[in-house]
């Protein structure tokens, strides 16, 4: 047996090192094409300059599953102001249905328990105070253009006087309770032993 030459081994080394260095560089991108972060929550926070998109989600469809292509849906969310400067939502669209209207500042106990919104009037907007926030708003999404199920996410648009528009992927919640299930007959036989 010949002994190795040095001068093999710090080449094979060296091949070997780049070789792990190439190889662990694929896919060490933080966003590669295929990638879309979305957060797994029942909620969406986006942030546009100083305002703050906070808990913006469409409530849990009433039977639990889905919103059915006509129906209506709530948008809710919460916007925080951080800089010197108010603001106002001026209008949120979506190409996910008809016309969205937005509501008063309502306090909301949960899905089952939202009142009928109050629309706010034609062209008014939604102040966020200096330094403030315009917490707990909501948005009537009117006439879906598809079925929307539970977890889904819809793109909703944002436009501000001062921000511009921001584009935030909304999650549809998921009830706290299971959702239904079919009737089936559990069967009657014996199980094998």
């Amino acid at each position: 047996m010949s002994a190795l030459n040095p001068r093999k081994v710090l080449c094979l080394t060296l091949a070997a090192s780049g070789a792990l260095v190439a190889l662990s560089a694929c896919g060490s991108t933080r966003e590669p094409q295929t990638y879309k972060p979305r957060y797994l929550g029942d909620a969406a926070n986006a942030n546009l300059n100083e305002l703050a998109l906070r808990a913006v989600s469409v409530l849990t469809p009433p039977d639990g599953e889905a919103y059915l292509a006509g129906a209506d849906a709530t948008l809710v969310f919460t916007i925080a102001n951080q800089g010197g400067t108010e603001d106002e939502l001026l209008s949120i669209r979506t190409a996910g249905a008809r016309s969205v209207v937005l509501n008063d500042s309502a306090r909301l106990a949960g899905a089952a328990s939202v009142s009928p919104p109050v629309r706010a009037a034609r062209g008014a907007a939604l102040k966020i105070p200096a330094y403030g926030a315009a917490d707990s708003a909501t948005a009537l999404l009117v006439g879906l253009a598809e079925p929307l199920r539970a977890g889904n996410y819809l793109t909703v648009t944002f436009v501000f006087r001062n921000s511009g528009t921001k584009d935030v992927d909304v999650p549809v919640e998921v009830g706290n309770s299971p959702a239904p299930r079919s009737n089936v007959e559990p069967s009657k036989e014996p199980a094998p032993e």
